[in-house]
């Protein structure tokens, strides 16, 4: 298991930037908030207001540390072809691979997938009595809903402030900085 967390949240110029793994839940609740999704940049930019702070920290919990949570199959819910523990995503069905995918920062560790009953319903469905799985999520969302916690990860790299812009983006505001930028091809 990758031990850092599938969510991205920033505080940017236009807002708040969320990037996370395909969850259509979580997309309809930030449209809800006024947020849009760009494309480009692969992420959605909600207003940096109360509301939306509510529902991140709802969603995805706030503030660090990152805990590995030991999550059973009573704390999951199932939308479409998605497993999810609150706003974030445990596991999705891949109709073309026929499998089940897990994102980084998710493991089972109890238990095994049931791809018959999978492929049938087109959901990830747990085959075993007790399966549970670790997932890398915020510690006040883990103490939140009274997810065991396995591990507390410290000592993080920090992501790259510019993470969230495009090239495009960083380039013009280079040039209106009054910079020439050019890009080398190799």
């Amino acid at each position: 298991m990758k031990q850092h967390p599938q969510i991205e949240v920033l505080e940017v110029p236009m807002g708040i930037s969320l990037r996370y793994p395909y969850n259509p839940n979580n997309n309809e609740a930030l449209k809800m908030l006024g947020g849009r999704y760009d494309g480009i940049a692969r992420r959605w930019v909600v207003p940096n207001n109360e509301a939306s702070q509510k529902k991140i920290e709802e969603l995805f919990g706030a503030g660090l540390p990152n805990v590995i949570a030991f999550v059973t199959e009573k704390n999951l819910t199932a939308t479409g072809n998605l497993v999810a523990l609150g706003g974030y995503l445990v596991a999705s069905w891949d109709d073309r691979k026929n499998c089940v995918r897990l994102p980084d920062g998710v493991e089972l560790v109890q238990g095994s997938w049931d791809t018959t009953a999978s492929a049938t319903l087109k959901q990830p469905r747990l085959a075993s009595v007790a399966p549970a799985v670790h997932v890398v999520v915020k510690r006040d969302f883990a103490v939140t809903h009274g997810l065991g916690i396995v591990e507390e990860l410290v000592g993080q790299v920090p992501k790259n402030p510019l993470a969230p812009f495009p090239d495009s983006d960083l380039q013009t505001e280079l040039e209106n900085r009054g910079y020439r930028v050019e890009r080398i091809l190799f």
